[in-house]
């Protein structure tokens, strides 16, 4: 057995990371004026998955079909609106002025 399959879905790196996942996705729709009963209808998932994805309970998600999500909404966004990289910077590490 690999030894990652006795990781806990709960643990810290598997939240931040639904966290990311799930803030993009619902910035994206915000900026493309979406619904989530639209964006799941173009995608092909239902309004709840959608729902389930952004707040980060979904269980069971593909990575197509997440795939497919952001592309759509990177697809639809008249922004420079591209899929984030990383959490949020925090406030203070948003001033240029300062160095690390």
């Amino acid at each position: 057995m690999a030894p990652w399959a006795n990781v806990d879905d709960r643990d810290a790196a598997w939240a931040l990371g639904m966290a990311i996942i799930g803030d993009g996705i619902r910035t994206g729709r915000h900026r493309c004026q979406l619904t989530q009963q639209q964006l799941g209808w173009v995608v092909g998932v239902s309004q709840s998955a959608i729902s389930r994805l952004e707040t980060g309970t979904i269980q069971g998600l593909r990575l197509r079909t997440l795939a497919r999500i952001v592309a759509e909404l990177e697809a639809r966004s008249d922004s420079d609106y591209a899929f984030p990289a990383g959490p949020r910077p925090r406030p203070w590490e948003m001033d240029s002025s300062r160095t690390g």
